[in-house]
Parts: structure tokens; sequence; C-alpha cells
């Protein structure tokens, strides 16, 4: 039994299914047609959604995506990144639609939050997990560096150590640490007299579990954690604090 090659030249498909390249593309529009009306639209039954731009080709080209959350997939996408880019996908859609959408997530970009604002009046804005926990991750290193730059102007070289050496076990999650990192975060803790680096990581866990949680239960817990890290006295987690409560 031979199997058709999809890496074949026109030419080559050609003969081998033994109809005209120009039939064949044809028929393939045919049938994406009809199955294009058959299927329900994308855009049907969206209350939640998500939007976020991501990076392709060594970071040069943008693209910006909208998922349907009931779903759980991928409903619209186009090159480029920032309000414009994201009003395109709203004008996509008529305004029963625009009206049936209840809430929208993403990260903190203000043009976000216009276009929920100019489109979905009545749709609640929200901060999306995956965001959150990069923002608190994104922090927990930056503490790190500025305690591994102060112990190297300082001319503290176990501390230095220690501190270059817990970038990996603070940044990994902890569900499996290797033996070397376990052993990393227990010097941390011995280390820094304050605490700072160990508090940090340990807020950035409880962020982490805490967004696991049924809705009702994790609005109160980010709440105190909010309380918590606004009042740690650790310059770039107090700053994420405010960040978050924003």
């Amino acid at each position: 039994m031979r199997v058709a090659d999809g890496r074949r030249e026109p030419e080559d498909r050609q003969r081998f299914l033994h109809v005209a390249w120009r039939a064949a593309g044809d028929i393939a529009r045919r049938v994406a047609d009809r199955l294009r009306t058959a299927m329900p639209s994308p855009f049907d039954g969206l209350t939640a959604i998500g939007v976020d731009g991501t990076s392709h080709r060594k970071g040069h080209t943008y693209i910006t995506v909208v998922v349907g959350h009931e779903r759980h997939r991928v409903v619209w996408a186009h090159d480029g990144y920032g309000g414009d880019v994201f009003d395109l996908f709203f004008r996509r859609l008529a305004e029963e639609r625009k009206a049936s959408i209840r809430v929208v997530a993403g990260d903190g970009a203000r043009w976000i939050d216009s276009c929920v604002a100019a489109h979905c009046p009545n749709a609640e804005r929200v901060l999306d997990g995956f965001h959150i926990v990069s923002w608190m991750t994104g922090a927990l290193d930056q503490v790190r560096r500025r305690l591994w730059n102060q112990a190297r102007r300082a001319g503290d070289e176990e501390v230095t150590k220690r501190m270059r050496g817990a970038k990996y076990a603070v940044l990994k999650n902890p569900d499996d640490p290797t033996d070397r990192q376990n052993d990393a975060l227990g010097a941390i803790g011995n280390t820094d007299p304050k605490g700072r680096l160990y508090r940090a990581w340990q807020l950035k866990e409880l962020l982490r579990i805490l967004l696991r949680h049924p809705l009702d239960q994790a609005r109160g817990e980010l709440d105190h954690w909010v309380f918590r890290a606004s009042r740690s006295r650790i310059p770039e987690i107090v700053e994420l604090s405010r960040k978050i409560r924003r």
C-alpha cells in the first residue's frame, strides 16, 4: 500500500492522484466552504475569553491570540500586538455576541482595559493566573539578584556563591526538586539573617497554590496574600502587591 506524501511538489501530487492541480484546489475550496457553513461559529457562546500576545521568529514577530475559556480553544488569532489588533477581534463580533461576554482575562496591559471598556463595558476585566505567577517569579529573581550583588560588593564569597546557585531552586516549582535544589533552598534559609529571599520564595509558593483553588476561596486568600506581601519589607514584593491590587 502506498501512502501519499504531503511533502510532494504540486506536479507530483497531480500525477499521483490523476487530477489537475487546479481542479484539486477547486475541490478543496468547495469542501472547506461546505465545512465552514456546517460548523458552528467559533464565536458562538463566548462568555469568558482570554487574550495574550506571543512572539515567534526569535521575538521579532508578534501574534495576538484570543481563547474561549468555555471550550478551552483558540477562537481568533492575528498578526501584531496591542489595542489596534485586539480591536479587530471585536469588530468581528455582532453586538449581541459582545454583550454575552462577561469576563475578559489577560495581563495588566492598558490596551486590554481600553478595548474591553469600549466593546464590552459590562464585562469583568481580570488578571489571569499565568501572568500573576510570572510576575511573581520575575520579582523573586530580582530579589535574588539584588542580594547576590550586595554580597558580591561586600566581598562575601560564601553568600555570593549560594545566591548564584539558588537561582533555579527558587524559580522552579517544588513539585519535583532535585536534591541539589533542596540543599540550595535550605542553605538560603540559613544565609540571609533577614530571610528575605526565603520569605519571597514562600510568598511565591503561596500565590501559586492559591490560584489553583476555587474562585470564592481564592479571592479571600489573594486578599490575604496581598496584605502579607505589602508588609514584607521586601521592595520588589511590595511593588508587586501594589501592581496586583491595581
